[in-house]
């Protein structure tokens, strides 16, 4: 499960399609809920999220990318 805005991706929650189909209607509400939480933050709120934890920052290919 991936949400991107502009320079921004969050992703949160993976799974093989050989594991299971799709997910459920109140799964998928909640990650929707958490996507408009996520990108609402500005800078400093992202720096807060990764301070406290809840978000990890990952770098690919010598670039740095918001999880």
């Amino acid at each position: 499960m991936l949400f991107r805005r502009g320079g921004l991706a969050f992703f949160v929650y993976g799974f093989a399609k050989s594991d299971r189909e799709n997910l459920r209607r109140n799964e998928l509400e909640t990650f929707r809920l958490l996507a408009d939480e996520y990108l609402a933050l500005d800078a400093r709120g992202l720096a807060v999220a990764q301070a406290a934890g809840a978000i990890v920052e990952v770098e690919c290919d010598d670039e740095t990318i918001q999880e």
